[in-house]
């Protein structure tokens, strides 16, 4: 998809977020907002992006709102605890691994995992360390990891 629609449709569905929402998708009521979130008067600042979760059979686009400092995982944790996302994943000491993302398991016989690019670029950490900023667009696709090109 051309650049300029794609920072297109990112403003259009942050255009809609800004309207007053924590994070919805395209199926849910918008739920408003705190108005006073400006740093200094006890709340934390509020950052707005959207996730597209692609698994080449099916996608879905999210609108959050976190707080700064959040992670793409944090963002995925409060999806999974609005019934708006299934995730499976497993801890360990290098981060967080995606297992299954709404019901798509990762197939390691084709090569077919889950990966996570920001703005376009796949990222070089896992989701537990990457830190979303105001207007990223946080998409996982489906992918075989053969096709990447580094």
């Amino acid at each position: 998809m051309p650049k300029i629609v794609t920072k297109c449709l990112l403003l259009c569905i942050l255009a809609i977020g800004a309207a007053g929402c924590t994070i919805n998708d395209s199926s849910s009521q918008s739920t408003p907002a705190s108005r006073n979130n400006e740093p200094g008067q006890g709340q934390a600042e509020v950052i707005a992006g959207s996730m597209l979760i692609n698994s080449g059979q099916a996608s879905s686009t999210y609108v959050f709102s976190v707080e700064s400092g959040a992670t793409v995982f944090d963002v995925m944790k409060k999806l999974t605890e609005l019934d708006r996302i299934t995730m499976q994943h497993e801890e360990s000491s290098a981060g967080v691994f995606l297992k299954s993302l709404n019901g798509t398991e990762n197939n390691s016989e084709e090569g077919r995992y889950w990966m996570f690019y920001v703005n376009g670029e796949m990222s070089n950490v896992g989701a537990d360390k990457y830190s979303v900023e105001e207007g990223d667009l946080v998409e996982w696709k489906f992918i075989n990891i053969f096709d990447i090109e580094f």
